[in-house]
C-alpha cells in the first residue's frame, strides 16, 4: 500500500512506531482496502506515514491504524503532498465525520507499550537460539545482508510462543473458546546496516515487562541479536487473551498463569 502510495516499489520501511489492532480483519474479506496519508517529512528522504486499514463501509469499517517511518530513494516521493493535520477523516458514503488526522494520531500513540519504569520489575523471560536460513536474508544467495521484515515477525511470534508452551498450548487455548492475539506492536524496527550470515545463529529474547486489564493482556519486549551482541531488530509487543466468540478479553486462568511464571523462572 505505501509503494503504491509513494509510485515507488524501493521505499522501505525503517521503523513502525505503533500499529494497532482495532478488530479482526477476516481470510477473504470483501471491500478490503488501506488507505495512505502523508503526516511529515521528519528528515531529508524520510517521510511518517499513517494507514488505515479498513473493511467493508460504515463506523466500524476501520480494523488497524499504523504510524510508520518510510526511508525514500533521492528524487522519489517529492511531489507527495502532505495531509493537513487539522483535515477530518470522512467515511464514504455514510458521511460520518471522523477524529480530525492528528486526532486519529494522537489516539493510536495512547496506551503504547514501553519499556520498564523506575524500580519496575519485569516477570521473566527467555533466550532462544534460532539458525538464519537464506530465505530470511535480504541480500544475494549466500551473502550477509540484513534480516527481512518478515523474517524478524515469524521469529519474534514464534519466542512469544514459547512463552506460553508452543503451538499445542495454543491449540488448547483455542479448545477452550479463547484466543491469543497481538493487540498491537510499537517501536519495531531493524537495526540499520546490520548484516547477518545465512547459517548463523542469532538469539531471540523475550520479555514479559508486566501484566495489564487483570492478566487479559500483556506486555512484552522482543529483541534479535547476533552472537557478538548486536542488536539486528527489537520491538514492543500486547498480547491480549479474548474470547473466540465475540472477540471481549477474558483472563487467563490462575493455574495457567502459574505454568507461564515457572517457565520463565526455570529459565
Amino acid at each position: 500500500a505505501l509503494h503504491t502510495f509513494i509510485g515507488d516499489g524501493r521505499a522501505v520501511v525503517v521503523r513502525v512506531e505503533h500499529l494497532r489492532y482495532t478488530r479482526p480483519v477476516e481470510w477473504g474479506a470483501a471491500d478490503s482496502r488501506i488507505e495512505t496519508y502523508l503526516l511529515s517529512r521528519p528528515q531529508p528522504r524520510r517521510v511518517l506515514l499513517l494507514q488505515r486499514w479498513r473493511v467493508g463501509r460504515g463506523a466500524q469499517s476501520t480494523h488497524a491504524l499504523c504510524l510508520v517511518l518510510v526511508a525514500l530513494p533521492d528524487g522519489v516521493g517529492d511531489d507527495v503532498a502532505v495531509h493537513d493535520s487539522a483535515a477530518q477523516l470522512l467515511q464514504e458514503e455514510t458521511g460520518a465525520r471522523e477524529p480530525t488526522l492528528g486526532m486519529a494520531v494522537a489516539g493510536l500513540r495512547t496506551g503504547a507499550v514501553v519499556g520498564l519504569g523506575d524500580g519496575e520489575r519485569q516477570v521473566g523471560g527467555l533466550q532462544l537460539r534460532r539458525c538464519v536460513y537464506a530465505d530470511m536474508v535480504v541480500a544475494p544467495a549466500g551473502r550477509d545482508g540484513p534480516l527481512s521484515a518478515d523474517a524478524v515477525m515469524d521469529l519474534f511470534e514464534e519466542s512469544r510462543t514459547q512463552v506460553i508452551g508452543g503451538q499445542s498450548c495454543l491449540k488448547a487455548f483455542k479448545e477452550r473458546g479463547l484466543l491469543l492475539v497481538v493487540g498491537r506492536i510499537d517501536q519495531f524496527a531493524l537495526a540499520d546496516g546490520v548484516s547477518v550470515a545465512p547459517g548463523a545463529d542469532v538469539t531471540a529474547e523475550v520479555t514479559l515487562l508486566r501484566t495489564a486489564a487483570g492478566r487479559r493482556c500483556f506486555h512484552f519486549t522482543q529483541r534479535l541479536l547476533r552472537d557478538d551482541g548486536v542488536e539486528l531488530a527489537h520491538a514492543h509487543v500486547l498480547l491480549c487473551s479474548s474470547s473466540a466468540t465475540d472477540g471481549a478479553l477474558v483472563p487467563i486462568a490462575e493455574e495457567t498463569w502459574e505454568e507461564w511464571t515457572e517457565r520463565l523462572r526455570a529459565a
